[in-house]
């Protein structure tokens, strides 16, 4: 009796541990796995796990790879962890995540040493003992959602299956080890869009991925009846949904390659700008040096109202009082005039565009000498 009594409490227990893994949680795990022996509180194992609480989710968000190994204390209460983010996770959203993570976790799992906790974004391992990252040596975690499949599309298992293997296969030939994909049908009897992420923690080879990834496809929970599952272990993961749950990458890169062109073809024509300015200077410079001597030239040119030439009379109309600007370039037989000619009209002047309208100037004068 006491036999049957203890194996009937241990099937309800089997039972509990099951809906926990597999049932959705309102704080956004979906899926956990409790290990390891027991620590108390308060104790130094308690300290070293607030310690990495506290630096191993912004360590992850700024990591370029988004994932982190970290050990803090001393041999004998050591505590190790490992935590990544998915590969289209901001990093807001990862510290986010990993922080609740470590809230979670300790709540499922109250005073137990091991546990690997999930969620959409983010996923975290953390025990007393260095965890190891080879193949075969976690456990994997399943969740079945979504509509239920519809009874009269035969179908849906092969594009279901389908596109998780070549996600899959995607994932492992990425240098990211993340890839997604969709898959869309449109009959009478199916009709809907199927979405796929698959990935694998940074770091290992593309072999070991795509082992881990086809042990963890090859057996897919879609005889459940639900159209969306996701399954999980320490080192790889994939998920596939009715609806679009991860952020469009392609789109976001496509994107900032657009701004990158910009600024890139806005650099190059203002350095080509830059350049025709200076040939232009250099040539106007010349010029004066190569211009022959003439009798005494007058050139005005009005400024402010891009005004035509005036005559001596119109100059001194505007020394009269007239708000009338121009500059005043007189080029004679005696070269060593010129400079200080050009550096007089040019203080007289006072604006920012001077060299422009000397320019100008110097064509006027090639001009008058051709």
């Amino acid at each position: 009796m006491d036999m049957q009594m203890y194996r009937g409490h241990a099937v309800v227990a089997a039972l509990v541990l099951l809906t926990t893994v597999t049932a959705a949680s309102p704080t956004g795990y979906w899926g956990y796995l409790c290990d390891g022996g027991n620590y108390s509180a308060p104790s130094k194992y308690q300290q070293n796990l607030e310690q990495l609480s506290a630096t191993l989710p912004e360590a992850v968000a700024s990591s370029p790879t988004l994932f982190h190994t970290q050990a803090v204390g001393s041999s004998h209460d050591r505590a190790y962890a490992l935590a990544r983010c998915r590969g289209d996770t901001e990093a807001d959203d990862c510290r986010r995540c990993l922080t609740q993570a470590f809230q979670d976790a300790r709540a499922v799992c109250t005073f137990r040493k091991g546990i690997s906790i999930y969620y959409d974004t983010c996923s975290l391992w953390f025990a007393e003992k260095k965890i190891k990252i080879h193949l075969g040596d976690s456990q994997s975690v399943l969740r079945a959602d979504g509509p239920p499949i519809p009874t009269q599309c035969k179908a849906f298992q092969n594009d279901a299956s389908t596109l998780i293997a070549d996600v899959a296969r995607k994932a492992s030939d990425s240098s990211q080890r993340y890839a997604t994909g969709e898959k869309g049908r449109d009959e009478r009897a199916c009709n809907y869009t199927l979405y796929t992420l698959a990935d694998c923690l940074p770091g290992i080879s593309a072999a070991q991925c795509q082992v881990c990834l086809e042990d963890l496809t090859s057996t897919p929970g879609l005889s459940g009846g639900q159209m969306g599952e996701r399954k999980a272990t320490l080192l790889c993961s994939y998920r596939l949904e009715p609806y679009q749950f991860f952020r469009d990458t392609k789109g976001h890169k496509n994107k900032t390659v657009w701004i990158v062109v910009g600024v890139a073809g806005g650099a190059v024509l203002l350095a080509i700008a830059l350049l025709l300015w200076w040939w232009l200077l250099l040539w106007a410079v010349k010029s004066l040096h190569r211009t022959p001597p003439l009798a005494t030239t007058t050139l005005i040119l009005g400024v402010s109202m891009m005004r035509e030439p005036q005559d001596d009379a119109s100059m001194a109309e505007n020394e009269s009082g007239t708000q009338k600007q121009g500059i005043f370039c007189s080029v004679s037989s005696d070269s060593s005039k010129q400079h200080d000619t050009i550096i007089a009209a040019k203080a007289a002047f006072a604006k920012p565009f001077f060299m422009e309208v000397f320019v100008l100037v110097v064509w006027c004068i090639w001009k008058q000498k051709e």
